[in-house]
């Protein structure tokens, strides 16, 4: 994600106070700092192979744990 988005104007746009300005902050302060439960060197040990299939098992793990954070 951080790749595409820029932290500094994630900030600018909170304090604009525009209309996203709230799922901004959660972003900025939480949900860009949850990690998946595994690594990638867990997964491979697990029998996965480097590549798309593997990335978006790690994408699918983060955004489970991204879920139950919200639950809580």
């Amino acid at each position: 994600e951080e790749n595409n988005i820029n932290v500094d104007t994630v900030k600018l746009l909170i304090a604009n106070g525009g209309l996203f300005w709230r799922p901004l902050f959660k972003w900025l302060y939480i949900y860009r700092n949850i990690q998946s439960n595994k690594t990638g060197k867990e997964l491979k040990s697990d029998g996965w192979f480097e590549g798309k299939e593997m990335g978006k098992e790690l994408k699918r793990l983060r955004y489970l744990q991204i879920d139950n954070y919200r639950k809580n």
